[in-house]
C-alpha cells in the first residue's frame, strides 16, 4: 500500500512494471527447468476453467492495486469479506450448499459491519444553511475551538 500510494507514477504504469517483472521471472523459471524426454507445451493440461481462473486472478490483482491506490487496506478487507458473504449466499442458492447458523450469522455480521464502516448508516445530515461557524458537537464558535487547540498545542510544546 505504501509503495502504490507513495509514488506519483500512474497506477497503470506501476501495474505494467509489476506484471512485466512477474512475467520475466516466470519465463526464466520455465526456461531453466530441466527438460524431460517428452516435451510438453506451456499450457499443457490447462482447460478453459484454468485459463479463466488465470484471467480473473489477473483482473483481481488490478482491482486490488486500484483499491490500494484510492482507498486503503481496510477497504480491501471489507470488500473481500463482502465477496465471501455473497459467494456463500450464491453457493447456497445455486449449488445447494447447506447453510448452518454459523454461515448465516457470518453473512449478517459482514453485511452489518461493512454497512457501518462505509458510513452509510452513520452519515451525518448536511448542516443547515447559516450555521457554518458553529460547532455542532460543542455548541461553540469555531474561533473559540481554534484558540483552545492552539493553547493546548503551546502547552504540549512547553512540556517537551
Amino acid at each position: 500500500q505504501l509503495v502504490i500510494k507513495g509514488f506519483s507514477v500512474p497506477l497503470n504504469l506501476q501495474n505494467a512494471i509489476l506484471y512485466t517483472f512477474g512475467a520475466l521471472l516466470s519465463v526464466l523459471i520455465f526456461l531453466y527447468k530441466p527438460t524431460k524426454e517428452e516435451e510438453k507445451g506451456f499450457f499443457e493440461g490447462y482447460g478453459w476453467l484454468a485459463l479463466g481462473l488465470i484471467f480473473f486472478q489477473a483482473l483481481h490483482g488490478l482491482a486490488v492495486s486500484f483499491v490500494y491506490k484510492h482507498a486503503d487496506a481496510i477497504v480491501k478487507n471489507f470488500a473481500n469479506s463482502s465477496v465471501m458473504a455473497v459467494l456463500v449466499v450464491i453457493s447456497a442458492y445455486f449449488f445447494g450448499l447447506e447453510m448452518n447458523l454459523h454461515s448465516a450469522l457470518a453473512v449478517v455480521i459482514i453485511i452489518i459491519t461493512t454497512y457501518i464502516y462505509m458510513g452509510i448508516a452513520t452519515a451525518p445530515p448536511p448542516p443547515p444553511a447559516g450555521t457554518s461557524g458553529e460547532s455542532k458537537a460543542a455548541g461553540e464558535p469555531a474561533e473559540t475551538r481554534k484558540a483552545l487547540v492552539d493553547a493546548l498545542s503551546e502547552d504540549d510544546e512547553d512540556s517537551v
